[in-house]
């Protein structure tokens, strides 16, 4: 009903403008109207959508150590407590919170990606009282020690133009990576080590011989 009294005066407007540039200039105040009343609209109905993650699930789901290289599924459980059908927007992202220790080489390693992709998202619609379980596939790809964060964030969709505003964050799982060792062991490090001077300890002797 409000969206008819607010097209009505605008229709009587255009028809009596010639000039492009000023119906250009109604066609746009009508959108900005309209996306006004769609907004109050869904505000109105905030009140009735909730959602949650299930914590544990997702926790559990979060290894303390892991390999570079080796990829790892994330999972996600989601369920709106609600009574209406919503559309959600379930993200996940990590970031380095604390480095208590140095990294394998012995120095820092730079902040920065350790896990990729550092942030990934999924937009679903559910039913009241319905649940889903997501799944994001995850790998690390730098060695460390400390204090990694993997957060699940659970975001109520009130337009699909994600514009500031049109989400509204509804629950925060997180749970922390403590270790990401090498691709290698130990021991295959050592062998590539020893591989290594051997081959420019080899390229060194025949330099030395052939300038004798």
């Amino acid at each position: 009903m409000a969206l008819c009294i607010c097209i009505v005066p605008f229709y009587r407007l255009w028809m009596y403008v010639v000039n492009t540039r000023y119906k250009i200039i109604i066609v746009s105040i009508l959108i900005i109207t309209v996306n006004m009343i769609t907004a109050e609209v869904a505000s109105a109905n905030d009140g009735n959508a909730t959602g949650e993650i299930d914590h544990h699930t997702f926790k559990i789901s979060i290894p303390s150590q892991m390999r570079v290289g080796e990829p790892h599924t994330v999972k996600v459980f989601v369920r709106n407590t609600g009574d209406t059908t919503n559309t959600f927007r379930v993200t996940l992202t990590s970031h380095e919170t604390k480095t208590t220790s140095k990294v394998f080489t012995g120095g820092m390693f730079p902040t920065g990606e350790f896990i990729s992709p550092r942030y990934d998202s999924s937009v679903i619609v559910l039913k009241g009282g319905e649940a889903r379980r997501l799944e994001f596939n995850i790998v690390p790809i730098k060695p460390y020690i400390g204090n990694l964060d993997v957060s699940a964030d659970l975001f109520l969709v009130r337009s699909k133009q994600f514009l500031p505003g049109d989400l509204i964050l509804l629950d925060t799982a997180s749970e922390e990576i403590r270790v990401i060792k090498s691709a290698f062991t130990e021991e295959e490090q050592i062998l590539i080590k020893a591989i290594i001077i051997i081959i420019f300890a080899s390229i060194f002797i025949t330099l030395f011989i052939k300038k004798k």
